[in-house]
């Protein structure tokens, strides 16, 4: 039944916004102490970020995004 592709791009934008988000609240909890860190939900953040980046890697790939020839960037 599924192959793989994502049925629609419409929601990309958002998936985007909602991966910024998890770095910078990832980011933010990098910036406490070692000792006050939330682990649990440092590595939940972590695996969701994960996930949402393989999601969006995939839906470049089908819609063949423009990147930068040298750095890789999109354009």
């Amino acid at each position: 039944m599924s192959d793989g592709k994502i049925k629609t791009t419409a929601f990309i934008p958002v998936f985007r916004d909602k991966l910024d988000q998890l770095r910078n609240e990832l980011k933010s909890e990098y910036k406490r102490a070692r000792s006050e860190r939330r682990r649990e939900l440092m590595k939940k953040l972590a695996r969701e970020a994960k996930d949402l980046k393989k999601l969006l890697d995939q839906a470049d790939e089908q819609v063949e995004v423009k990147t930068c020839p040298n750095c890789g960037h999109r354009v």
